[in-house]
């Protein structure tokens, strides 16, 4: 659907960037969360993971 033609279905703010609609975070707890990770987004992980590293490293431990 054209991000132009949500305006006469969706009543509060929105924003468009690259075909990707985004709503302001207006909640405490959201808002919370949302530092919270954007602090540490996945701990442990290392910046340079991926999914295969992530994946390999998980099927390697005999917990998981």
């Amino acid at each position: 659907m054209d991000a132009n033609r949500l305006q006469k279905y969706i009543r509060i703010s929105y924003s468009v960037a690259g075909n990707v609609v985004t709503f302001p975070v207006t909640k405490r707890v959201t808002k919370t969360v949302t530092e919270f990770y954007d602090v540490a987004p996945f701990p442990n992980y290392k910046d340079n993971d991926s999914k295969a590293t992530i994946l390999e490293r998980g099927n390697k431990n005999p917990l998981s």
